[in-house]
């Protein structure tokens, strides 16, 4: 055989080229945040105040939270790096706004804070696609970091009857404050006389849900068109936060409150809605789902007030003057 036949190859030969890497799948987080967000349109308007929006709210933050966790670590085809530095950014915020946020946030870093935080990180994966790394790693510590601490600046004063928290800057004055500050500037009513308290009537409400306990008035008409003939407004009080109803007897009225470090009692005059009387106790408890103050509704049996206190503290006070018995 000759040489002439042999083939040759070429040290010099290019290597192939290497396989272009696959864009990451970002359809799936963006459906996934997608569907969080109108499934929080309809249990907001379609099943306000219910036991499924509560569930709602509270469950499926933490289970996009984990889909997108799945997603981001298996499926989501960016380097490691990026993975890696997406979740920690992530779990980052999360971790500083806990430690800097409000203390009545609580949950609320969860049901709120957290569909927001992922949200914005999702989208920022979707608007800088193809942007250089460097451009892309920083924009999204940004975005994560930005989107937790906005939460750091509320508080919640609480949650109405449709389960919508009532948020405020975190700097602002507090419902408490502003009663404290009233009280600090009222002038000190003259004492009065004690009270000649009546038997208790039918009208009466002198315990939680009335004489019988079942939420009913008896003997007492009320006109059902409110609309032709709505009720007249007496009197309105600012009162301190806590859980208590009021208990009626004749024409006096019966609650607690927190005042700062004290809880109070207090008996209003149902025409003027003035002060009577008070008692107060060195007790405060507080926590994240209801906040301060008592959680009790006083109760009128015989001449004789029955408070209890959030802490335990257990009264027995003379209707007519506040004084312990």
């Amino acid at each position: 055989m000759s040489a002439a036949n042999i083939p040759l190859t070429s040290a010099a030969a290019k290597p192939a080229a290497a396989a272009a890497p696959k864009a990451p799948r970002l359809i799936v987080p963006l459906l996934v945040v997608t569907a969080y967000w109108v499934g929080w349109v309809v249990v907001t308007f379609g099943f306000p105040a219910t036991f499924t929006q509560f569930l709602y709210l509270f469950w499926s933050p933490m289970i996009i939270a984990a889909v997108l966790l799945i997603w981001f670590l298996a499926l989501s085809r960016l380097a490691w790096l990026d993975r890696l530095w997406t979740v920690v950014a992530v779990a980052a915020g999360g971790c500083l706004a806990t430690l800097l946020c409000d203390r009545s946030m609580g949950f609320g870093l969860i049901m709120y804070a957290l569909p927001v935080a992922l949200t914005a990180v999702v989208v920022w994966l979707v608007v800088t696609r193809g942007a250089p790394t460097l451009t892309m790693r920083l924009g999204l510590l940004a975005v994560a970091l930005l989107s937790w601490g906005y939460f750091t600046l509320l508080r919640i004063d609480g949650v109405d009857g449709n389960l919508s928290p009532a948020r405020s800057w975190r700097w602002d004055q507090t419902a408490e404050q502003k009663r404290l500050a009233e009280l600090a500037s009222a002038a000190k009513a003259p004492q009065k006389e004690p009270l000649t308290l009546p038997a208790v009537s039918a009208a009466d409400w002198p315990e939680f849900r009335g004489q019988s306990r079942d939420g009913a008035v008896r003997g007492t008409h009320f006109d059902p068109d409110w609309k032709a003939h709505p009720p007249r407004e007496l009197w309105r009080r600012r009162i301190g936060p806590g859980w208590a109803s009021f208990a009626t007897v004749g024409n006096v009225a019966f609650t607690q409150e927190q005042r700062g470090e004290m809880e109070a009692v207090i008996c209003f005059d149902l025409e003027s809605g003035n002060q009577l009387w008070e008692h107060l106790d060195k007790a405060r408890f507080w926590e994240v789902v209801a906040g301060a103050g008592p959680r009790a509704t006083p109760t009128f049996h015989e001449g004789k007030l029955y408070t209890q206190g959030a802490s335990g503290r257990l009264n027995c006070l003379d209707a007519a003057t506040g004084k312990v018995i």
